[in-house]
């Protein structure tokens, strides 16, 4: 369990960066107890997917990162996956993983990166998404999402898009929720190809 002062440090890490990203786009189930039986399959209730309309642009961030990091920004594979026990104890463990491994920090201006010791949310987003990839599930799959925390801080964070629901690995806490079902306001997401953007329709509970 990450102790109050830590979890807030993580809730900090983006503040910098993200308030320049989200300037320019358009403008959540906990953990099913299925999900926490072995080898039964994940029950759920009705669905509602992530809308978006139009286009939004990409972070400036994210933009430069996949200028240098051309194999990291591609898509390939499945749009959406099915949801299955195992598949989410693989979620929990690379979101927890990567959030123990990567030190909160925030970055001087809008700064992505990848597999570091330190950063800020991008960071975690990216390092998780790679990490999955390596694991088998399909990029066009795993979708980055920008928003505004309750507090009004830009933030990022890694949704898996699943034939059961979207959902949130975030670097400010080890469960994984259904995208309705997080604290944060949505802003924009990468599609299939993650160099193209959509602003996301706003969803109440």
């Amino acid at each position: 369990m990450m102790n109050r002062s830590f979890e807030k440090s993580r809730m900090l890490a983006c503040a910098v960066g993200m308030a320049i990203v989200l300037i320019t786009p358009a403008l959540s189930a906990p953990l099913n107890e299925a999900f926490q039986r072995k080898n039964e399959s994940v029950e759920h209730a009705h669905t509602q997917k992530i809308r978006t309309v139009g286009q939004a642009l990409a972070p400036t961030g994210f933009q430069i990162f996949c200028l240098f990091n051309a194999t990291q920004c591609q898509g390939g594979g499945q749009t959406q996956i099915e949801m299955t026990n195992d598949l989410m104890d693989l979620l929990l463990r690379v979101n927890s993983g990567i959030n123990r491994a990567i030190r909160p920090r925030n970055d001087k201006g809008d700064i992505w990166s990848i597999n570091v010791s330190a950063g800020d949310c991008e960071d975690y987003v990216l390092t998780k998404r790679a990490e999955l990839i390596k694991f088998g599930l399909p990029a066009s799959a795993l979708r980055i999402a920008t928003a505004y925390t309750q507090n009004g801080q830009g933030h990022a964070v890694l949704v898996v898009i699943s034939r059961q629901g979207d959902y949130v690995l975030d670097n400010r806490r080890n469960a994984i929720h259904d995208w309705r079902n997080v604290d944060l306001t949505w802003v924009a997401i990468s599609q299939a190809d993650p160099k193209k953007w959509s602003s996301i329709v706003s969803t109440k509970h």
